[in-house]
């Protein structure tokens, strides 16, 4: 279910959404084009945004383990693939990726701790998520300073039953 000023632009999984100021209307997300898609056994989530900001990725695994750029791989193998910082060309890309994906909750988090243009308190940015053999988009703002700690749930079924 879309929160104000959110969209939703795919169904498929059951998500929870949380958005705080989503309602405010940044500089848009710029637009990724599709990659290969991941096995079905798999689950990735990639953050995408602008050059205005150095946003953070955090994806909680079903064992309550942060994957982010401090702790890669996790024990449930949760890997992050790239550390996207302000002089990196936009758009930017962050991608944590299990490989075969443990069954069970995911939480996707965001950061935004580094302006890369002055005097940018809000920008938006775009989450994908890959699993159970579907995908899932969702937008949302970043608040400078911030954690916006519940972007996305879902859930990644068993390999047997997908």
């Amino acid at each position: 279910m879309p929160i104000a000023g959110c969209r939703l632009l795919a169904g498929g999984l059951a998500l929870a959404l949380a958005a705080t100021g989503c309602s405010e209307e940044p500089a848009s997300v710029p637009e990724l084009r599709a990659g290969h898609p991941a096995a079905a056994h798999d689950v990735v989530v990639q953050l995408i945004f602008g050059a205005e900001a150095d946003l953070d990725l955090f994806v909680t695994d079903p064992d309550h383990e942060e994957v982010y750029f401090a702790n890669s791989p996790s024990r449930l193998g949760g890997v992050f693939e790239v550390d996207r910082r302000c002089d990196d060309p936009a758009p930017r890309i962050e991608t944590v990726r299990f490989s075969p994906a443990p069954a069970g909750r995911y939480r996707v988090s965001v950061d935004y701790p580094i302006r890369c243009a002055t005097d940018v308190d809000k920008v938006r940015f775009r989450v994908i998520v890959e699993a159970n053999g579907e995908r899932q988009e969702v937008e949302g703002t970043a608040h400078f300073g911030g954690l916006e700690p519940i972007v996305l749930e879902f859930d990644a079924r068993e390999p047997s039953s997908r």
